[in-house]
């Protein structure tokens, strides 16, 4: 152990040890955000407190408006139809947790026994830290990383002490203070007005020029067919020298409603994006099958991404129920229980 991430380590325990001692749970639902504005006015750090409903204990950090609209998609997952997979692997944030031994990831579990520290005898756990990023399965952060939890919760604590916790627009059970901003000013913190909250969680459109798909379609014809488009994420990690860290399998596929055919699939990288992705898999599919009359995604937000491409191209995006890819998610599933399926890549 460097001494550097000795340090950092024992900082990260020592905090931990504070928010054992201060519970923030006890003031606050998970369906609660704190807005910490310091020294990047535009990329604000949303602090989630889990624990109040008292199963899983913890702080998670949502990293600027990208976590904050990654937020939004797991909490509005449900409303939205999406796979519980989809939302859970798009996350970009920090999530200190309390567990036991079992539960912390091995390196970390070196440090802790390294320090003189014991969570053990506590009813939470030992702390310990899981950084989330698009298209990774969570992940156990380097030091650096840690550095920068131990910054967020720095921050948290100095906030903490200044807000009101009894506050009746903003304590438990009441949803009225959804997000409440706390801005730093001369090294002090104050509360900001209007809170900075977001909605933005569908993605920004995307639209091909026509020029384009006049070239890509040139001898595809319009048929009466459906096609249903859906993402699969089965729960499998890729080990792969290229990532840093197991990336979480991800794959588009475009079936046939009547027959039930795959008709195109395409598995994606981390760093790819899926409304590109989606569009290009679903229009290569156009270009050897035809232009369906309709295309059915299982969720608004699949819906959202497609929805200039079906207009280009004279199809309509419809939300429903997707049979023919239920079945083939299915096959699917049963493959990956009987061992790798792709020769390319390697799965555990």
């Amino acid at each position: 152990m460097s001494g550097n991430n000795h340090d950092i380590m024992k900082e990260f325990y020592q905090l931990s040890q504070k928010v054992l001692e201060e519970k923030p749970w006890q003031f606050y639902d998970d369906g609660q955000l704190i807005a910490l504005v310091s020294n990047r006015p535009d990329e604000p750090v949303y602090v989630n407190i889990l624990g109040n409903a008292g199963k899983t204990y913890g702080i998670v950090f949502y990293d600027g408006y990208d976590g904050l609209n990654d937020y939004n998609l797991l909490r509005h997952s449900e409303d939205l139809d999406l796979p519980p997979q989809y939302a859970l692997f798009r996350q970009t944030a920090y999530a200190i947790y309390f567990g036991e031994e079992d539960e912390v990831p091995e390196e970390q579990l070196d440090y802790y026994h390294d320090l003189p520290f014991d969570f053990s005898q506590t009813e939470f756990g030992i702390p310990f830290v899981i950084s989330m990023r698009p298209g990774f399965f969570p992940w156990s952060p380097r030091e650096s990383e840690i550095a920068d939890v131990n910054s967020y919760l720095r921050d948290f604590f100095e906030v903490y002490e200044r807000m009101d916790h009894n506050d009746q627009n903003w304590g438990v059970g009441s949803y009225r203070g959804f997000c409440q901003a706390m801005k730093k000013k001369d090294s002090s913190w104050q509360i900001s007005y209007p809170p900075l909250l977001s909605e933005d969680y569908l993605p920004e459109e995307l639209e091909y020029h026509e020029e384009y798909l006049e070239e890509e379609l040139k001898g595809a014809k319009k048929n009466d067919s459906a096609y249903e488009l859906d993402v699969y994420i089965p729960n499998i990690h890729i080990d792969d020298p290229m990532f840093y860290r197991p990336a979480a399998m991800t794959m588009i596929l475009v079936a046939d409603s009547q027959t039930g055919m795959v008709l195109g699939q395409y598995m994606m990288e981390p760093a790819e994006e899926l409304i590109e992705k989606m569009n290009d898999t679903l229009l290569g599919v156009m270009k050897q099958y035809g232009i369906p009359e309709t295309v059915f995604v299982r969720s608004p937000v699949f819906a959202q991404m497609i929805v200039h491409l079906c207009e280009q191209t004279g199809c309509v995006p419809e939300v429903g129920s997707l049979d023919a890819m239920d079945e083939a998610i299915e096959f699917l599933d049963q493959m990956m229980a009987m061992g790798d399926p792709f020769s390319n890549s390697s799965f555990s």
